[in-house]
C-alpha cells in the first residue's frame, strides 16, 4: 500500500512537472510547423519571361487568375484558372494533397522560384521543407482575380498553421 501511494504521488508530481513547464512556454505551440510565405510583385514582361524560361518553352499560355499546388517534393498536382473552383480547393488543403498525383511533365516548384527573383532566396527553405506549397497569381485589376484573392486571404492563417507553404505573385499591368 506505502509503495502505490508513492507511485500515485510520483505520477502527480511529474504531471504537474510537465504541466508547469507548458504553461510556462506560453502554450505557444511549435511554430516550426508552420508554413512559410513570400509574397512579390512583377510587372507582366517579367512574369512572361519567368513563365517562359520556367517552363523551359516559349508556347506558354497565360490565363489569369492561376493556383499552382504543389507536393511535398515540389511537384505539380494541381493547376486551376477557375477562382471559384481554386477557392474550394484552397479551403480543403493539406487534406486534399494526398488525393492530388503529380501531373506529367508539370513544371517544378524549383523551377518557379529560381526565375521569380523574390523566391529565390527561399527556395532551398522550400525545396527541403517538406511541405506542400500553394502559388497564387493574380493580375492586377482582374475580377477573377479579386474572387481568388479573397479566398486566400480567408484561408491564409488556416493553411500556414497546417504547415503549407504560401507564394503569392502579382501581376502589374504593362504601363
Amino acid at each position: 500500500m506505502a509503495k502505490a501511494k508513492w507511485d500515485l504521488r510520483y505520477a502527480i508530481l511529474k504531471g504537474s512537472v510537465g504541466l508547469l513547464l507548458l504553461l510556462l512556454s506560453g502554450c505557444k505551440g511549435d511554430r516550426s510547423m508552420e508554413g512559410r510565405m513570400v509574397t512579390s510583385d512583377l510587372d507582366f514582361k517579367s512574369y512572361v519571361h519567368s513563365v517562359i524560361a520556367a517552363n523551359g518553352s516559349k508556347d506558354a499560355s497565360f490565363y489569369f487568375p492561376l493556383l499552382q499546388i504543389f507536393d511535398e517534393q515540389g511537384r505539380l498536382v494541381y493547376v486551376g484558372h477557375d477562382a471559384k473552383q481554386n477557392s474550394a480547393i484552397m479551403s480543403q488543403i493539406p487534406g486534399n494533397l494526398v488525393d492530388l498525383r503529380p501531373i506529367p511533365n508539370g513544371i517544378t516548384l524549383s523551377s518557379i522560384m529560381g526565375e521569380v527573383p523574390a523566391f529565390k532566396p527561399q527556395q532551398n527553405a522550400f525545396i527541403g521543407g517538406k511541405r506542400g506549397t500553394v502559388l497564387s497569381v493574380f493580375l492586377e485589376d482582374c475580377h477573377a482575380c479579386s474572387v481568388q484573392e479573397k479566398a486566400l486571404d480567408d484561408n491564409q492563417k488556416q493553411l500556414l498553421k497546417r504547415g503549407t507553404n504560401l507564394l503569392v505573385l502579382n501581376v502589374t499591368k504593362p504601363a
